[in-house]
C-alpha cells in the first residue's frame, strides 16, 4: 500500500532526492497526537469525525494524506450494515418506486411514508439506515488495535519507500567492501528475490565495489505501478540486510514522476538509515517456478551426488557477478549446474549472456533448459552441454543419466 507520489516529501540536494522520513525520538509528540486523534475518532461515523483537527495537527496537506493512508494499517473504516442489508439493491427498489408511483419525483413530506410501505413491502425495518450504510460517509471508524508511535513512524516510514519503489523503474545498490561476506550475502539475496519475482539485475564487481542494478517489469513493460511491489519487496529485504553490514553503502531507486520524469531518490545510506521497527512488506506472487530446481537436486542427490545451493558468486571477466543454482564437487573440481526456468525473453537473453561469458572464461558449466527455450539456446550457440526439460504432472523430464555422467565427468566423482 502506497500513499500516494503526490504526497511523498522529498529534499533535494546535489541532483539527487532524499525522501523525508519520520524520527522516532524528532517526530514521537507529533505521532502520540496523531494516535489521540484516532482514539477519539473510534465508534464514530466517518462524516463525523473532525478531520480539519487533524490537518491541523500537522500542519501540511501532504503529511494529512499519508498519514490518513498509514493509520488504515491501525484504524479501519468498516461498513455497520444490518446482516439482510443490501444497500445498492434497496436503492434501486426506492429509486424504481418513486418513478412508478410519482413519476420520478416524490415530495419531501412523503418520504417516510415511502420508506415506510417499502419496507412493509420486503418485511425489513430500520430501511432509513440500511439505504446508506456502505457510503463513505457512513462508515465507522473501528480501533483494529492501538499501536506504539514506534509502530506508526515505522509503517510510516515503509509506505515512503513503497511509495517511491512502486513509481520507480530500477532499484540499485552500491557496497564499497565488494569481497566481503556481506557482499557476497547481498549477491545471493538478489539473485534469489530477483529469479523468484521475476525481476532482472546486473550485477558487478571492481575496486569501485559492489554495484547490483535491478529492472523491475515497470521499466520494460511501462506499468511500474502494477508491479513496484516487486521491487518494494526486494528493497525491503535488501537495506534489512545492509544495515547489518560494516562499511560504505547506498540504496537508491529511480523514479517517475506522474509527468514522466525520472528522480534519482536516494532510499537509504550507511549514514542515513530509515527507522522500519518490525514491519514486514508482503511478499508478491513468485513467477519463477522453484519445484523444477528442487526436483532436480534431489534426483541429483539420489544418485550421490551431493549439490550446493545459492553457492558463493562468480566473477565473470568485466567485472560481472554470476550467481549458480547449483554447484557439485568432486576431486577433480566443480561443476556448475543452471537451471534456466521458462520466462520471458528479456530474461533468457540475459541469462543467456552471462552463460556464454562463463563458457568463454572456461568455467564447467551445465546447463539444463525448459524446452521452450530451445530456440533461444540454439541461437546462442553454447559451447557446453545444454539439457533440455519438459513437465510432466508437475516433475521435469529429462535425460538424467547422461547429465549426471558429464557432471561425474566434471568433478571426478564416482
Amino acid at each position: 500500500m502506497t500513499y500516494g507520489r503526490s504526497n511523498l516529501r522529498l529534499v533535494f540536494r546535489r541532483g539527487a532526492a532524499y525522501p523525508v522520513y519520520l524520527d522516532p525520538g524528532r517526530d514521537g509528540p507529533l505521532v502520540e497526537a496523531v494516535i489521540g486523534f484516532y482514539e477519539e475518532a473510534a465508534g464514530l461515523r466517518m462524516g463525523d469525525v473532525e478531520w480539519e483537527e487533524l490537518r491541523i495537527i500537522l500542519g501540511n496537506d501532504r503529511l494529512f494524506n499519508a498519514f490518513r493512508a498509514v493509520m488504515g494499517r491501525f484504524y479501519k473504516a468498516s461498513k455497520k450494515c444490518p446482516s439482510w442489508a443490501r444497500p445498492e439493491y434497496l436503492r434501486s427498489r426506492v429509486y424504481l418506486y418513486v418513478n412508478e408511483k410519482y413519476g420520478g419525483y416524490a415530495h419531501p413530506s412523503h418520504r417516510n411514508h415511502i420508506l415506510g410501505g417499502i419496507g412493509e413491502t420486503l418485511g425489513v425495518e430500520g430501511l432509513e439506515d440500511a439505504l446508506w450504510c456502505d457510503l463513505p460517509e457512513e462508515l465507522v471508524v473501528e480501533r483494529d488495535r492501538k499501536p506504539t508511535p514506534g509502530e506508526v513512524v515505522a509503517a510510516y516510514n515503509y509506505e515512503t519507500m513503497d511509495t517511491v519503489l512502486s513509481s520507480s523503474d530500477t532499484l540499485e545498490v552500491w557496497m564499497r567492501e565488494a569481497r566481503s561476506p556481506g557482499a557476497a550475502a547481498l549477491a545471493r539475496l538478489t539473485g534469489r528475490i530477483c529469479r523468484l519475482k521475476g525481476l532482472i539485475y546486473d550485477a558487478s564487481m571492481d575496486q569501485g565495489g559492489l554495484r547490483i542494478r535491478v529492472a523491475g517489469p515497470g521499466s520494460i513493460f511501462g506499468r511500474s505501478a502494477r508491479y513496484g511491489s516487486r521491487l518494494t519487496y526486494l528493497g525491503f529485504k535488501l537495506l534489512k540486510t545492509l544495515i547489518g553490514i560494516r562499511g560504505a553503502w547506498r540504496l537508491a531507486a529511480d523514479m517517475r514522476t506522474s509527468t514522466g520524469k525520472q528522480i534519482h531518490v536516494l532510499l537509504a545510506t550507511h549514514t542515513r538509515t530509515p527507522y522500519l521497527g518490525r514491519v514486514e512488506p508482503p511478499e508478491p506472487k513468485s513467477i519463477y517456478d522453484s519445484s523444477v530446481e528442487e526436483n532436480i537436486a534431489r534426483i541429483l542427490e539420489a544418485t550421490g551426488i551431493r549439490v550446493e545451493r545459492e553457492a558463493e558468486p562468480l566473477v565473470l571477466p568485466a567485472g560481472l557477478l554470476y550467481i549458480p543454482d547449483l554447484v557439485a564437487r568432486g576431486p577433480r573440481g566443480k561443476a556448475y549446474i543452471e537451471i534456466m526456468g521458462y520466462w520471458r525473453r528479456e530474461y533468457a537473453e540475459k541469462k543467456l549472456y552471462k552463460l556464454a561469458e562463463l563458457v568463454r572464461a572456461g568455467t564447467p558449466i551445465i546447463v539444463v533448459a525448459d524446452a521452450r527455450h530451445g530456440e533461444a539456446v540454439g541461437k546462442a550457440g553454447l559451447k557446453t552441454p545444454v539439457y533440455y526439460y519438459t513437465v510432466r504432472q508437475g516433475k521435469p523430464i529429462l535425460p538424467y543419466g547422461s547429465l549426471v555422467r558429464e557432471i561425474k565427468r566434471l568433478t571426478g566423482l564416482k
